[in-house]
């Protein structure tokens, strides 16, 4: 099985249409970068492995992309430490 690069602007519904074709055709699964909740329990887990590497931390720089990535993080990280 391999990858296949494209336009996948979710704003778009017929990328979304072209998405799920390709994963149909493909037998291949497709997983949001911010609305499967098991890919955002996994950025969630970055947060907490950062929280018990650096308990004592107040502010966190995070280059954003999408933002799924952040978000998980800053959900895990309010959690353990809301003046953070």
């Amino acid at each position: 099985m391999g990858c296949r690069d494209g336009d996948w602007r979710p704003k778009f519904r017929r990328g979304r249409c072209r998405r799920t074709r390709l994963c149909r055709e493909d037998r291949a699964l497709y997983f949001h970068s911010f609305a499967d909740p098991l890919i955002t329990a996994g950025q969630r887990t970055a947060g907490l492995e950062i929280f018990d590497n650096l308990p004592d931390i107040e502010t966190l720089v995070i280059a954003v992309v999408g933002g799924g990535f952040i978000t998980g993080i800053a959900v895990a990280l309010k959690a353990l430490k809301p003046a953070i």
